[in-house]
């Protein structure tokens, strides 16, 4: 016979002691509220960011325009007629229509032929040559016809997404030219390019 071992568990007793409850008490501060003005901001809606077209200066000919797309080299013409203009003289070598466009504008003039109005010769099937009528008789360029004229090339532009090429001549005959462009081209978002011969 095999004797049976009994294994007994020993009971270990568990002593509960007492939680003791520990309160303290810190002062309360006053919080005191203040009031901080928030930035005022403006609504914004899409006119609020403008795309402002490119500036660039290049240097070479004005008769060989950069970049791709559509052309639209400035030339001044003024209320006389007289095709005076120092680009004229380098239109010549190239595009000889360009002369003979402007004097058959002021022949054939109209209504239309007066200050701020702008005329155009497609000198290749890229380029576009726009004359400025904002000179006056003595070729004194006016800010007014020009600033005029300038719309109606932004708006030109844009219907046909051109570029705006400015030949050095015309910087030469009107300085003020440059700060009238960045005003009514370039924060219409269409791009300007500067040739230096």
């Amino acid at each position: 016979m095999v004797k049976e071992k009994k294994v007994v568990a020993k009971k270990t007793a568990v002593k509960k002691v007492p939680a003791v409850k520990r309160v303290v008490e810190t002062p309360v501060e006053e919080v005191k509220q203040v009031e901080v003005a928030e930035p005022k901001r403006e609504k914004v809606t899409h006119a609020t960011f403008k795309n402002l077209g490119k500036e660039r200066v290049i240097k070479g000919s004005i008769l060989n325009p950069q970049n791709g797309g559509l052309h639209l080299v400035l030339s001044f013409a003024n209320t006389a007629g007289k095709p005076e203009s120092p680009l004229y003289k380098e239109f010549e070598t190239s595009w000889r229509s360009v002369k003979q466009d402007a004097r058959g504008w002021y022949v054939n003039k109209t209504g239309a032929y007066k200050l701020g109005a702008v005329n155009q010769t497609a000198v290749q099937s890229d380029t576009w040559v726009i004359h400025c009528l904002c000179q006056d008789d003595d070729l004194k360029v006016s800010d007014v016809a020009l600033t005029e004229c300038l719309k109606k090339v932004v708006k030109l532009a844009k219907e046909e997404k051109a570029s705006v090429h400015v030949g050095e001549a015309l910087l030469t005959v009107h300085p003020k030219l440059k700060d009238a462009l960045r005003e009514q081209v370039l924060e219409q978002g269409v791009s300007v390019y500067y040739y230096e011969a």
